[in-house]
């Protein structure tokens, strides 16, 4: 009996063992599972927030590639501008000059003019002068001539 008994206190020893070896191993695995389930769902959670990165990221450039287009758009509109006030003052310095250039023949036509007005006014002034004399000749008494005598003093 004693070896019976020592037999089932080994056997009851040894199942108890196993039971805690068992034990042990059960928590382990279950320690296995949650550390996995941990690290899988913090993997996942990486995952997701790279993803919502990514999109952020691509949603970001779309936001920058549309402010650079309005921008761009708006830069096109200030250059046409600039261009077109710049054609404007041209255009305006080129009529200006051409008014001067006009202004200036103008004024020398007008002197020629004046200079031709001049000299047909002095002629008709000199020619008026004239016929005032030669009227004055004609109506005024022929010139009597009272020449001296001569005499001969040593003849």
């Amino acid at each position: 009996v004693d070896e019976s008994e020592r037999d089932r206190l080994i056997e009851e020893a040894a199942n108890a063992q196993q039971a805690k070896r068992d034990a042990q191993w059960a928590r382990e695995a279950e320690a296995r599972a949650t550390l996995m389930a941990q690290v899988k769902a913090s993997r996942e959670e990486q995952i997701a927030q790279k993803q919502r990165n990514k999109v952020l990221k691509k949603q970001q450039a779309m936001n920058e590639l549309a402010q650079m287009k309005e921008e761009m758009g708006r830069i096109e509109g200030v250059e046409k501008q600039h261009e077109a006030a710049l054609r404007a003052e041209r255009l305006q310095n080129r009529l200006d000059i051409q008014a001067q250039i006009r202004y200036k023949e103008e004024k020398q036509e007008y002197r020629k003019h004046m200079k031709i007005q001049e000299g047909i006014a002095a002629k008709a002034a000199e020619a008026d002068y004239q016929n005032m004399i030669n009227q004055a000749f004609q109506q005024s008494e022929p010139r009597q001539y009272f020449p001296r005598k001569s005499t001969q003093w040593f003849t």
